[in-house]
């Protein structure tokens, strides 16, 4: 089932110098309601609509003559409204102005809120443990100053026993929406699980080029866990029961390309996307501090991730089009964090595998998000300086076997930015 999350649509309902903001109507019977609820005219009073011919759509400023279009029915309200945000609606009326609008009343006191904590059990080992923060009287969304808050605060809670120190880091947040009517609020996990629905949602886009030391027929399958599920393929692949999916291909003819047998299509690699069934912190708790991830400015970033793609074996042509590809959306950022995924989490969510045996495979998962400012101080000591002495060979499961040209081998690179 799908979640509605567009915004409702406003317009500014107006009378002599008094205004308010009512939300659009989508019929000229509901408009006149609203008008006459807020203005309250007389019986018998004159009582008339318009919207100024600049404020209307572009379609009914061209053909309409004069200052304003005068709202009578269905069709020229719809007229007036098609295509824009909002609107300028003016009541001409006999009628006193109305009353001002109440001052808004005061926020409801936040005295519980949803929390993530998650709890370090060894070193790089992180579970989550999800919870709710509670008080009595403690009003949560204001500080001691009563100010208001709305954003994200950090915390650290130490549990000490022997023989060692486990501690558990946790982030909230509490958002309220200005564009919402009344004591409307929403928690950070309700923002994230509407995240999915939205055009701004995790994919990872994955590349797998395939080179054999002869030419022969093979099947390339993608294996994912029931938290990914597979978006677009190039070329089409053949889709499979239990979440799996698989290419025909003839590989390495001589130009070292591969032949698609289902859409007879010659192709130099394999693409496919998937996307993953995110939990209540979304895809940016894939890159945190604890597990593993570094963050680096974006000035330092890309020669530093050129690097590391060399020490892995990338060639050169492989790795500039991985950076070109990639290189805007890093822009747009002043700080990256990002980390590799090893071979066995990997495996785990996405698998790969060929029918080809004897066969080595270089796996290059780049997980990737902007890191704001107030984020930074929890990444000390894990940033440029430990990111280059990183063992990134070490970290992806890379072997000597990935160069040898006598081997068939897969080389598969995959970048994801965590939303």
């Amino acid at each position: 089932m799908a979640l509605a999350s567009t915004r409702p649509v406003y317009m500014t309902l107006v009378h002599g110098e008094m205004e308010t903001i009512r939300i659009l109507p989508k019929t000229y019977g509901d408009l006149e309601v609203v008008a006459r609820d807020w203005l309250k005219p007389p019986e018998g009073t004159a009582f008339a609509l318009r919207v100024p011919t600049d404020m209307a759509s572009w379609a009914a400023s061209r053909v309409i003559q004069g200052p304003w279009i005068w709202i009578g029915n269905d069709e020229t309200w719809q007229i007036a409204t098609q295509g824009i945000p909002g609107i300028r609606v003016e009541i001409v009326s006999d009628a006193a102005a109305p009353p001002p609008d109440p001052p808004p009343r005061p926020p409801t006191p936040v005295l519980e809120m949803p929390a993530t904590f998650n709890l370090e059990l060894d070193p790089g080992q992180t579970v989550a443990l999800e919870t709710w923060v509670t008080s009595e009287e403690y009003d949560m969304s204001k500080t001691d100053d009563n100010i208001m808050v709305d954003g994200t605060f950090y915390g650290k809670l130490s549990i000490v026993h022997k023989p060692g120190t486990h501690t558990v880091d946790f982030t909230g947040t509490r958002y309220r929406d200005p564009g919402l009517q009344g004591d409307f609020w929403m928690d950070a996990s309700i923002m994230r699980r509407l995240a999915l629905v939205s055009k701004q949602q995790s994919v990872a886009r994955c590349q797998a080029t395939i080179m054999a030391p002869s030419p022969q027929y093979c099947d390339f399958y993608i294996t994912m866990s029931n938290l990914w599920r597979l978006g677009v393929t190039f070329p089409q692949a053949e889709i499979l029961p239990d979440g799996r999916a698989k290419f025909f291909i003839r590989t390495a003819n001589k130009n070292g390309y591969l032949e698609h047998f289902h859409t007879e299509t010659v192709v130099t690699s394999l693409y496919y996307e998937v996307t993953p069934e995110v939990g209540v912190d979304g895809a940016a708790s894939y890159v945190k501090h604890w597990n593993g991830s570094f963050a680096v400015p974006f000035d330092m970033f890309i020669p530093h991730l050129y690097k590391i793609l060399d020490s892995v074996g990338v060639p050169v042509k492989e790795r500039t089009n991985f950076i070109c590809n990639n290189i805007n959306a890093f822009s747009h950022h002043k700080t990256i964090a990002f980390r590799l995924m090893s071979p066995k989490r990997l495996s785990s969510a996405i698998d790969i595998s060929v029918t080809t045996d004897p066969s080595t495979c270089t796996r290059v998962f780049l997980l990737w998000r902007g890191l704001p400012d107030d984020e930074l101080p929890l990444f000390d000591g894990r940033g440029a300086k430990e990111a280059a002495a990183f063992d990134w060979r070490d970290e992806i499961g890379w072997t000597e076997a990935a160069l040898d040209a006598k081997n068939f081998r897969i080389l598969e690179l995959s970048i994801m930015e965590c939303i």
